[in-house]
Parts: structure tokens; sequence; C-alpha cells
């Protein structure tokens, strides 16, 4: 069971378990920084051992993608093409739904110094591919091609350090920003700043963005080894968690997903593990909250 702080809300029953992530380390800290599900598979870039691992909803490893370097950050096409971020050789590679590389797709990007040190990646609704770059402080957007299309406008700000981006799939995108603003940003699909989501508590180190059920956001306080829950309009519900190697606690949160049975799962930085929240109670008090039953 988790410790949990809520405003607003009451958790009757968020439980959670452990998943045994002892394939993705090899007796080394695993340093896994997002986790993506498609089609009932869970799929995690291994940071450390240069490759993407497939695993079932069981845990069991499915396949690998191998030789890439330092992978950080992944997502899927709508066509099945796999996307990955490589963080230390400053690169996107694009995969195939079979896993075959197509070779130099982001060769524009790379010779027109548009990406350096990318960090997260996800898709639009027209099938773009959006890419958060940690040194360029940007959040470009380019299409299936590789071309590049145009930037969020924050991205002109000197203080903006994003590390996640992702579309909600109904023409938003958040992006947490680890700059001195420490907040979730809300923009439009064309690139236009709509609003700031700001800390939470004492302290707010927003490391990945999280999108359930069109209901909730999800954001992992990296420093803080939290998860903190906000509704779709930004009000601020709950945080979940503390420092710690316990069920339940944190260790330093890098992100999670979601799959189509309201199970969360979260990756950690400082562990060898993946932990599964079960969610279905706690949609069921939000449901009963805005019904004003409470």
């Amino acid at each position: 069971m988790f410790r949990s702080e809520l405003v607003g809300i009451k958790i009757n029953n968020v439980k959670m378990k452990f998943l045994n992530g002892d394939s993705l380390v090899s007796d080394r800290k695993n340093s896994v920084y997002d986790i993506d599900i498609r089609n009932n598979e869970i799929c995690i870039p291994d940071f450390r051992n240069d490759k993407v691992i497939v695993f079932d909803k069981n845990f069991d490893e499915i396949r690998e993608i191998n030789n890439i370097l330092s992978p950080h950050s992944l997502t899927f096409g709508d066509d099945g093409a796999i996307y990955v971020a490589t963080y230390r050789n400053g690169r996107i590679q694009k995969f195939d739904a079979f896993g075959v590389e197509i070779v130099d797709w982001d060769q524009k990007l790379r010779e027109n110094g548009q990406v350096s040190k990318p960090i997260s990646l996800d898709i639009d609704t027209n099938g773009n591919v959006l890419i958060a770059d940690y040194e360029l402080k940007s959040v470009i957007r380019v299409n299936k091609e590789g071309f590049y299309i145009d930037s969020l406008t924050i991205a002109e700000k000197k203080d903006f350090l994003p590390h996640c981006v992702r579309a909600d799939g109904k023409g938003l995108v958040y992006v947490a920003d680890r700059g001195k603003s420490a907040s979730i940003m809300v923009f439009s699909e064309d690139g236009e700043f709509l609003r700031t989501w700001k800390n939470p508590g004492k302290t707010f180190d927003p490391l990945a963005v999280c999108i359930f059920r069109d209901k909730f956001v999800f954001v992992p306080d990296y420093s803080d080894s939290r998860l903190h829950l906000f509704d779709v309009a930004g009000k601020y519900l709950a945080s979940f968690g503390a420092r710690g190697n316990k069920p339940g606690d944190f260790l330093n949160i890098t992100n999670l997903a979601v799959d189509n049975d309201s199970n969360a799962y979260v990756v950690e930085q400082d562990s060898n593990r993946v932990q599964k929240i079960e969610l279905e109670e706690l949609v069921k008090d939000y449901e009963l909250m805005q019904k004003n039953e409470y």
C-alpha cells in the first residue's frame, strides 16, 4: 500500500506489487529512464547494455533490439515503427515494426544541428515525432521521413530544460521542464504555449508525464522520489510514496506507463525493479468525487 498525501481525493485501495526487473540489470544498476506499452508488450530501453528489451505482461522477455548506444527513450509510430533516442551519441534511430533499422533516418536533423542530446520522444495526432532535446533546450516536431517541421515556441527560453514530452492524442502537448520554472508546460499541438502547472509542494523536479484515461496526469518527482497526481486541468490531487526500497517507496523515479487494464508500471533509476500499481480503485474514487458523493 502506498504512503500518500491527498488533496480533494481519497484513495481506498491503490495496490502495488514488484515485477522482476533482474533481467534488465545484469547485476548492475539499470539506469532505466523510460518505458512504453504497446499491444500488451512492455518495452524498456536498457541504457547501460545498449539495447531495448521487450517483455510480455508477465514480465517474461520476448525479444531484444540490440546495438543501440545508450537508449534513453522510445516511442511507437502509428505504423508500428519504433523510434529510439540515444542520448550519448545524439541520435534518433528508427526501426520498422520487425525491428529492422531504417538507416540514417535522422541524418538531416544531425547535419542541421537540430538534435544534440535527445532525451524524450512521442507521436502527435498526425503521426509526427516530437523530440525533446536537453542540450539544445528545445522540443521540435519532425515528420515520418525525418524532416524538421517546427518547434514549440517556449523553446527560446534560456532556462527551459525539457526532460519529457507527451502528446495526449487530442491536440495538447505536455512538457516536463526541469529548468528554473520546474513545472509542467502545456502547448497546443501546433506549438502555441498555453499554460504552466506549478510546484505542488516544497520541491518539484518533474522528470516525466504520463496521461491516464484522459482524466489524470502522473508526474514523477525525481529528487523527492515521489509520484504526483494531477487532473487534466492541472489541479493537484495527490502524492504517492517516499524515498526507499520498500514496496510503495521509490528510488528516483524516471518514468511510468499505463496499460489497458489500468495498471501503471513505474521504473526507477536507482533500483533493479519495476513496480506495478493497480489504479482501478483510484479511478472509482475520482468518479465519485466528480459526482459530489463524498
